[in-house]
């Protein structure tokens, strides 16, 4: 065996790249391309086993959070606990549990991790949540912010009173977005709005 031009020290070629997408509307399937290949991209369809699973995916999935080897999403509202998983090695879906609820939940990589965040809003308190995933085989999650966010000094910006966030970093700094009229602030993991 020849020495890969891209890594000469090693003695296998490399992986080559591949792509995963959906193409369709309702008969959605997905495919993948091997990125510099003369083959035809290979359809793998959908997962057929769960039909939980393909009625969230037949819309296609946007954003993934790549860790161990496997793509994570969130699911829509019509599976709500649920994280959808694609193992890029053996080339299969799966579901791992969620701590909260996926509807306006947002997926991130912290630390090495995987973790999840989400706005929670009651009539006294809007809070953002971020759990970490300890334990990736067992699924077992733990809270690591609580973050109480000012809504009384954003509300002095806008009039919405809904919002939703993101973790943008390790530290805990959230992205924080209203609608109508469209607003973002920046808080840190102890609540204060930064800009």
């Amino acid at each position: 065996c020849e020495p890969c031009v891209a890594c000469p020290n090693r003695r296998e070629p490399c992986d080559p790249s591949r792509i995963l997408y959906w193409k369709g509307d309702c008969n959605a399937i997905y495919c993948i391309l091997t990125v510099g290949s003369p083959e035809q991209p290979r359809c793998i369809g959908l997962p057929l086993q769960l039909v939980s699973m393909k009625r969230v995916m037949i819309w296609g999935l946007y954003a993934p959070v790549l860790l161990h080897d496997c793509l994570h999403w969130v699911s829509s509202c019509t599976v709500r606990n649920k994280i959808i998983v694609f193992d890029a090695v053996v080339e299969s879906f799966r579901w791992i549990r969620s701590p909260t609820c996926t509807d306006c939940a947002s997926l991130l990589e912290m630390d090495g991790t995987l973790g999840i965040s989400r706005v929670n809003d009651s009539s006294s308190t809007t809070k953002a949540m971020v759990w970490v995933l300890q334990h990736y085989k067992m699924e077992v999650w733990s809270l690591k912010y609580q973050i109480e966010l000012p809504v009384a000094e954003m509300m002095r910006i806008t009039e919405n009173k809904y919002f939703s966030g993101s973790v943008v970093s390790e530290n805990g700094d959230m992205l924080v977005t209203c609608r109508f009229p469209w607003y973002m602030f920046h808080c840190d993991s102890k609540g204060n709005l930064l800009e």
